[in-house]
């Protein structure tokens, strides 16, 4: 705790009650099971962001008391700010969430989710990037196989994908594939043995 606190600019505390007491917002990250034993030192009344997973938010308004409490899922690409992070509606004049997901905009898109479909949601947006990686990752030992060196074929296929991520923010991928594939071309023949398989 102490490393991570001079890291980041903070102070090591001697307890989760000193820690929740002092905070202006909790930002609960612990294994669901885990939360009974947390909460009844997190219930202060402070803002809580829970990212745990497969938590309703009865339960956790039942173990942190009157807090207001925000549920985000967050994926992996927050750490470049470019993350999607799925969070219970908030409602018009609750400032204390409003707030929250400014926070949370700082480090990405905040798409809301009703709670009743959060788990379908966040496993698409969770695990996709994992995916989407796998692909990269045979792409480029494809290209060491086609006689590129290593180096170059992942800065070709990391500069290709992190392009076309931005692209498919202005055009939906089924037109993608479309206007990359030329009429009889090597992409489109790509493409055909793709669907075959």
């Amino acid at each position: 705790a102490e490393r991570l606190a001079s890291e980041v600019g903070g102070e090591r505390v001697g307890s989760l009650r000193e820690l929740a007491e002092r905070s202006d917002l909790l930002v609960l990250a612990v294994k669901p099971k885990a939360l009974d034993e947390v909460a009844p030192a997190l219930a202060v009344g402070k803002p809580v962001i829970s990212v745990l997973g497969a938590t309703p938010l009865k339960r956790l308004r039942a173990a942190l008391g009157d807090a207001p409490v925000l549920v985000a899922i967050p994926n992996l690409a927050v750490e470049v700010n470019r993350g999607v992070i799925s969070h219970t509606p908030v409602s018009d004049g609750d400032e204390g969430s409003a707030q929250m997901l400014e926070l949370l905009r700082l480090l990405g898109t905040t798409v809301a989710i009703e709670e009743e479909i959060m788990d379908p949601a966040t496993a698409l947006m969770g695990c996709a990037g994992a995916y989407l990686a796998k692909a990269c990752e045979a792409l480029i030992e494809a290209g060491v196989e086609a006689g590129l060196d290593e180096e170059l074929s992942q800065r070709l296929v990391r500069e290709m994908a992190a392009g076309t991520g931005e692209h498919l923010l202005t055009l939906p991928p089924a037109e993608m594939h479309v206007a990359i594939a030329s009429p009889g071309g090597s992409t489109e023949a790509g493409l055909e043995a793709l669907e075959a398989a």
